[in-house]
């Protein structure tokens, strides 16, 4: 049985995770991001995506508004000005990640390709 350490992780410590500038999101998304966090069913800024505040269980957000991003994220895009934390459980649990002001990452093919099911603000910190 292994043990899975529930603490952010670095995006940088992770192998595979592969950072996308905000240059290069423009250019997928074929023009400039409007200021948010966004999530991508595909690779390069492409299938379902949704774009708004966090939210504490994706798959009853997912049935309420008709979507289907629930363990389906490959790319995470944040536009704001605060980090944001990923998680792959409901209510802010699991397995999670942090994303940086103006980061965009690539989760294509890495542990945490489709798995995420939550997501938050995090306060800067000081």
């Amino acid at each position: 049985m292994s043990k899975i350490n529930n603490q952010p992780q670095s995006l940088s410590s992770i192998e595979f995770i592969q950072d996308i500038t905000p240059e290069t999101a423009e250019t997928y998304s074929g023009g400039a991001l409007p200021a948010g966090v966004y999530l991508f069913t595909e690779p390069n800024l492409t299938g379902q995506v949704r774009m708004g505040d966090g939210v504490a269980d994706l798959a009853v957000s997912d049935q309420q508004e008709g979507m289907s991003i629930d363990d389906q994220t490959s790319v995470i895009y944040n536009g704001t000005e605060q980090p944001w934390a990923f998680y792959a459980e409901a209510n802010y649990t699991g397995q999670s990640l942090m994303v940086q002001p103006g980061q965009a990452v690539n989760l294509h093919g890495t542990i945490y390709d489709n798995t995420i099911t939550s997501y938050r603000s995090e306060p800067l910190a000081p």
